[in-house]
């Protein structure tokens, strides 16, 4: 992901987290994909989905990969959101409600080595096709 559109995100968490009472503090931790999925996790993926509001992120520990769909319009109601991810062979493991600002996470079986399948956003689903074999 670009430094130009992490702040972005990062200014309209904060400005939307801030509008509903909490801190500075909490909506930066909001805005990051590795603290909702955990110590150990960094992004390596991200996929926009364009015109719907979210942007869907992808991380990996060495040993599972985590999603996460941060949403980036409509932060002042709750809207279908979701993440989801899946390794071959097992099924996908999946976070699909109305959310204010983000689903998930969700965690795979454990992933080194196998190709992965994952997706989410805003009222719209983008998935992937397997991918981040190895």
């Amino acid at each position: 992901m670009n430094k130009v559109r992490a702040g972005v995100l990062a200014a309209a968490m904060t400005a939307s987290a801030l509008a509903l009472g909490t801190t500075q503090a909490q909506a930066a931790a909001l805005a990051s994909p590795a603290s909702q999925c955990g110590s150990g996790y960094s992004v390596i993926d991200s996929h926009v989905v364009t015109g719907y509001g979210a942007t869907v992120y992808l991380l990996f520990n060495g040993t599972r990969n985590c999603v996460v769909t941060l949403k980036t319009s409509n932060l002042d109601k709750k809207t279908v959101t979701m993440a989801l991810v899946q390794t071959p062979g097992n099924p996908s493991h999946e976070d699909s409600d109305y959310y204010y600002e983000y689903a998930g996470p969700v965690y795979s079986e454990p992933s080194a080595g196998k190709c992965i399948r994952w997706g989410g956003g805003q009222t719209y689903k983008w998935e992937s096709n397997w991918e981040h074999c190895g």
